[in-house]
């Protein structure tokens, strides 16, 4: 099993919603930017667009996945 450490009590991070065993993080500050989406990010960040991920933690349920 893997253990992520600094993910969810980083300050960079936020969850904006929890059900069960899922979460949504909310990233306050994009970290992944280079010279050519810069400006794209400057402006996403003042009009207050952020990235949000779905964090599945398994340990706490028993969830399955179905490929369709």
């Amino acid at each position: 099993m893997f253990r992520i450490k600094n993910f969810e009590d980083n300050n960079d991070v936020k969850i904006v919603e929890e059900l069960g065993a899922f979460k949504v993080v909310e990233y306050l500050k994009d970290l992944s930017v280079d010279h050519l989406t810069a400006q794209a990010a400057y402006y996403a960040s003042e009009m207050n667009v952020r990235r949000r991920q779905l964090v599945c933690d398994v340990s706490r349920s028993n969830i399955t996945e179905r490929a369709s």
